[in-house]
C-alpha cells in the first residue's frame, strides 16, 4: 500500500521546476527578442553602409565620386558642374583669343612696316600708309602734301572728285560731298574756287545768277562796295586823293571780296568810256603772269608797285585762283602820266603759305606792255 504522503511532494517539486523554467524561457525569449531587435538594426546600418562602397567599386569610371549628401547638396554640386566647367571652356576660349588677338597685332604691325603710299592716297592722304618713308621721302611719283604725308601726282581728280582752292591736302573729293563753304564748282566740276572769283570768269553759272536781275555772284554788298569805289579812283587822276590810298583805308583794311570788287571796278572804268581825259595820251600797262608747277592747285594774290611823288601807286589783286600746270595771267594798267618812262615798279606775288616772289621792272620806252613771269614750283 502506498502511502500518500509520498507522492504529492514529487508534485509539488515538479510545479516548482516548471515555473522556473517558464521564467528562464520568457527571460530568454525577451532576450532574443531584444537581441533581435538591436542586431537587425545593426545589420541594417551595416547594409547602408556597406553599399556604397560596392557602388562606388561598380561606378568608378563613370562618375568619380557620389558624396554622401542630401538631396539639396547633391542639387548644388550639380549646378556647380556646367559653371565650373562653362568657366573653364570661357578660360581656354579667351586665351585663344588672346592668343589670335597678339598674332594679329603682330600681322598688323607687319603689314605697317611693310606698306607704302599707293592710289588711296590721292583720297585720303591721312592714312598710315601715305606716310613718307624713315629718311621723310616720299616714293617716285608722289609729293608730299603740308601735313607730311604722301600723295599722288596728278593733273587733275579722276572723274566724280574734286579738289578745292585752298587744300594743301593733295586729296580729291568726292563731287557728292560737294564744295567747302564759300565755293561753288567750277563747269568742268573737277574743282572748287571761291563763289566771287568763279563767277568773275564764268557768269552764266547757275551758281552764279543769285537775283532775279541774272548778276553775277560777285554781286555782294563787300563786292559791289569795292566796285563803286574801284571805278570812282579810276576818275581821279591824282592818286594821293583816291580812297584805296586814305588812311585807314587800305587794302589790308578791307576783305578780298571788297578788293577783288575794288579792282575790277578800277580796271574797267580806267579802260571805259567814262574815263575823264588825261594830260598824256596812252596808259602804262603790266602784264602778269604765273604758271603754276606745282601738282596741286593753289591760291594767292598779286600787287603791282609804281614809284610815284608823293606815294607810290599801289595795285592789288587778291584771291586769285592758280590750277596745277596752267597759267594765269593778270593785266595792270596805269595812266602814263603817273609812270613816266624809265619809272620803276615792284611786281609781288604771295600764294600758299607765306610764299613770296617778287621782281623789279622799269617802265621801257617801247609802246607795249611790261610782261612779267612768275612760276610756281
Amino acid at each position: 500500500m502506498i502511502k500518500s504522503v509520498d507522492r504529492y511532494p514529487y508534485i509539488k517539486f515538479s510545479n516548482i521546476n516548471i515555473k522556473k523554467i517558464q521564467h528562464i524561457v520568457s527571460i530568454l525569449l525577451i532576450f532574443t527578442i531584444l537581441s533581435t531587435l538591436i542586431l537587425g538594426s545593426a545589420t541594417s546600418n551595416w547594409n547602408v553602409y556597406g553599399q556604397p562602397n560596392e557602388t562606388n567599386s561598380q561606378t568608378e569610371k563613370v562618375i568619380p565620386s557620389i558624396p554622401h549628401t542630401s538631396q539639396e547638396g547633391i542639387t548644388e554640386s550639380t549646378n556647380e558642374q556646367p559653371t565650373s566647367e562653362t568657366g573653364s571652356a570661357e578660360n581656354r576660349s579667351d586665351v585663344i583669343n588672346d592668343e589670335q588677338d597678339i598674332a594679329g597685332g603682330s600681322n598688323t604691325l607687319s603689314g605697317s612696316s611693310d606698306s607704302q603710299p599707293d592710289e588711296d592716297c590721292l583720297f585720303d592722304p591721312s592714312l598710315p600708309k601715305c606716310a613718307p618713308d624713315e629718311n621723310g621721302n616720299c616714293p617716285e611719283g608722289f609729293n608730299m602734301n603740308e601735313d607730311g604725308q604722301c600723295f599722288p601726282e596728278h593733273d587733275e581728280c579722276p572723274d566724280g572728285y574734286h579738289s578745292a582752292d585752298d587744300d594743301e591736302t593733295g586729296r580729291c573729293i568726292p563731287n557728292s560731298d560737294g564744295c567747302p563753304s564759300g565755293m561753288i564748282f567750277r563747269p568742268e566740276m573737277k574743282t572748287c574756287g571761291y563763289k566771287e572769283d568763279v563767277c568773275r570768269t564764268y557768269p552764266y553759272l547757275a551758281d552764279c545768277k543769285v537775283d532775279e536781275g541774272g548778276n553775277g555772284g560777285s554781286n555782294n554788298l563787300a563786292y559791289n562796295s569795292g566796285y563803286t569805289h574801284g571805278c570812282s579812283d579810276a576818275k581821279i587822276s591824282d592818286p594821293s586823293k583816291r580812297y584805296i590810298n586814305q588812311a585807314g583805308k587800305g587794302p589790308n583794311y578791307h576783305t578780298p571780296e571788297f578788293m577783288s570788287g575794288y579792282n575790277d571796278g578800277f580796271e574797267i572804268c580806267s579802260n571805259g568810256s567814262n574815263q575823264p581825259l588825261s594830260n598824256s595820251e596812252g596808259t602804262f600797262k603790266v602784264i602778269v603772269e604765273v604758271t603754276n608747277q606745282l601738282p596741286r592747285d593753289t591760291y594767292g594774290g598779286i600787287t603791282v608797285s609804281v614809284v610815284h611823288f608823293p606815294e607810290n601807286i599801289f595795285k592789288p589783286v587778291y584771291g586769285v585762283y592758280f590750277p596745277a600746270g596752267q597759267t594765269v595771267s593778270k593785266t595792270f594798267t596805269f595812266k602814263s602820266s603817273d609812270v613816266p618812262i624809265g619809272i620803276e615798279f615792284e611786281v609781288n606775288l604771295d600764294y600758299g603759305d607765306d610764299y613770296n616772289q617778287y621782281i623789279f621792272g622799269k617802265n621801257s620806252p617801247a609802246e607795249k606792255p611790261e610782261v612779267v613771269q612768275f612760276f610756281i614750283s
